[in-house]
């Protein structure tokens, strides 16, 4: 069967290609960045004719709705696996067409779509390419330029989208820093729900002009995702400051900040050239998922696991019977929390070593991306 793969400038895109043709798919790829997510008229165009040479299904990483209606002219199927927390694309009425395959990884967004009448949207975690992960030799020049105490992979998000970037009146600023500071000491609920009232809705709406009328998307959704950043920017700044007031921290980050001065900038980790290295050789590695990820196990903590890192992370509802806190991880609750366990992992070399083993070997043995693709296609009725 033949597949033409969508791709943009998102990770994971070759491991696709690699996991497809391993299952015995001849793939093809298309790649080009949407100017539009919701509807790109020159994707469109593009894409149609390609369709017209004979494909059997397209696939993506996350939900473009152009595509899926290039599909649904052509009449195959489209299977989409979303790794992103809020997937814009998925507000557009196109995820309603039967052609869609969409597979999630939060299973809070799957019954999102489910009670808006999505027929076809499944869940499924992320997997990674382990193959390629262990194919990596081990070189001690590397070992030595990468081994640290502690590293942190990640975007501080500065320049995104979220509350801190409206002007609003000081009552309001102050409001809002409240609800923020103390959702960032709060893992396991939200606050947003009870303290964003329709009041407050109302007059942050006022202040962001960018509602979308093609997106079926309230402005209590749309305010709590711009919240949901600005929580995730206090958090990932708090947990840092507070860890490299006790231990040395590397991080790794697009970021550019001189608000956390005891913490080692180290620049930019490529996706399949240095991160991989970093994870192996950190005696702990750290995930601070995005607070739009409502349950989901994020991408990060596969590619730790898979990349045979030791990993400390924050709770998400979908790591329950999949992943053990001890065996294969370490799930820390807060700050204070994440600082008395790593006090204790970084003196207990062989518990890392003994957890490192268990996480990356559940990671080969039941989330290989080929074999997470077989159980989709089995899904789709898709069959090499």
């Amino acid at each position: 069967m033949k597949v033409l793969v969508y791709e943009w400038n998102g990770f994971c895109q070759k491991d696709l290609r690699d996991a497809l043709t391993v299952l015995g798919y001849n793939v093809e790829r298309i790649g080009y960045v949407v100017r539009e997510k919701c509807e790109d008229a020159f994707l469109e165009e593009k894409l149609s004719k390609r369709l017209k040479k004979g494909y059997d299904f397209m696939m993506s990483f996350n939900f473009y709705p152009s595509v899926a209606k290039c599909c649904k002219e052509a009449g195959i199927p489209y299977l989409s696996w979303i790794y992103d927390g809020e997937d814009m694309g998925l507000y557009h009425n196109s995820v309603f067409f039967d052609t869609n395959y969409i597979f999630s990884f939060d299973s809070a967004m799957v019954e999102r779509l489910r009670a808006k009448g999505v027929e076809h949207i499944y869940f499924m975690p992320l997997g990674v390419n382990i193959k390629r992960l262990d194919a990596i030799p081990f070189v001690p020049e590397e070992q030595e330029k990468f081994q640290c105490d502690i590293s942190f992979i990640g975007n501080l998000y500065l320049n995104k989208k979220s509350l801190d970037s409206l002007s609003l009146s000081d009552y309001a600023k102050g409001y809002i820093e409240g609800i923020l500071k103390a959702q960032v000491l709060i893992n396991f609920s939200s606050l947003m729900n009870e303290l964003l009232t329709p009041k407050l809705v109302d007059f942050i709406e006022e202040q962001y002009d960018q509602m979308d009328s093609r997106y079926d998307i309230t402005k209590q959704t749309a305010i709590q995702n711009l919240m949901a950043t600005s929580i995730t920017i206090r958090e990932r700044f708090y947990i840092m400051r507070k860890l490299s007031e006790h231990y040395p921290v590397d991080l790794y980050t697009y970021s550019l900040t001189n608000k956390l001065p005891k913490v080692q900038m180290k620049g930019v980790a490529g996706y399949f050239t240095t991160m991989p290295l970093i994870f192996r050789y950190s005696k702990i590695n750290l995930n601070i998922t995005h607070r739009m990820i409502q349950t989901g196990v994020p991408l990060r903590i596969m590619d730790i696991l898979g990349a045979g890192g030791f990993l400390f992370t924050n709770y998400q509802k979908d790591m329950e019977d999949r992943f053990q806190d001890g065996e294969h991880l370490v799930i820390y609750y807060s700050a204070e929390d994440l600082i008395e366990k790593v006090g204790f992992y970084l003196k207990h070399e062989q518990e890392r070593k003994r957890i490192a083993h268990n996480g990356h070997k559940l990671v080969g043995e039941e989330y290989t991306m080929d074999k997470l693709l077989s159980k989709m296609f089995q899904i789709a009725g898709i069959t090499a």
